[in-house]
């Protein structure tokens, strides 16, 4: 009811070039505004794809003084989005070519391959961590489902359980809060191990709920 109809919206997320030509291919520059969204105005992937329009806009706007006007910020960085706006561009994250683009891209492949090699690390971390849950009836109101978790011998339970896992697992219980529903999950390396401290968990609560 309050949309303008007439006005066509288009997001780019990608930092591959690709993404910005295919959302940019039937545009015109003199009727497109582009609002960049960054709290730090210094996030690779967004500001690689904010300096890829503004030499994008520019190539036939020309004046870079049409940057005001085709460019909306939000950020709380006031000073970086100046400079954006003057083309006095911070040499971290600034191009204003499309040499200096294709560099940025690479620094940013480069630091893809290391996001990846870190994520596989901590894949392999993970993968030795064995996820056992168990959810139960626990009471006939939710509230008193919370006062179950809350009862000290369910703690003193949970607390015997993380000393018995140590560092490599961790014990979670949550109320639900639209059923009377008490979900008992434990981590660890072993899977009988947390297996069998899940039932534990959960005979110890289910005699509480009664």
């Amino acid at each position: 009811h309050y949309s303008q109809r007439y006005l066509t919206f288009r997001f780019v997320s990608n930092v591959d070039g690709t993404d910005f030509a295919e959302a940019t291919r039937d545009l015109d520059a003199e009727e497109t505004l582009f609002i960049v969204s960054s709290k730090s105005f210094t996030t690779l992937e967004t500001m690689t794809n904010a300096h890829t329009a503004r030499v994008w806009a520019l190539e036939t706007l020309k004046h870079s003084a049409a940057v005001a006007k085709h460019f909306v910020a939000v950020s709380t960085n006031a000073e970086g989005v100046e400079k954006f706006g003057r083309g006095q561009l911070d040499h971290r994250v600034g191009v204003s070519s499309r040499d200096e683009i294709g560099a940025l891209a690479d620094a940013f492949n480069h630091m893809a391959e290391q996001r990846q090699q870190a994520t596989e690390g901590i894949g392999e971390a993970v993968s030795r961590l064995t996820t056992t849950s168990s959810e139960i009836l626990a009471t006939t109101s939710q509230q008193a489902a919370g006062a179950v978790v809350d009862a000290p011998a369910v703690q003193q339970a949970v607390a015997r359980i993380e000393q018995r896992l140590g560092g490599d697992g961790r014990v979670v219980l949550r109320a639900s809060g639209t059923e009377p529903v008490i979900r008992v999950m434990v981590e660890g390396r072993d899977e009988a191990a947390t297996r069998a401290a899940a039932n534990e968990l959960a005979d110890i609560i289910k005699g509480i709920a009664g």
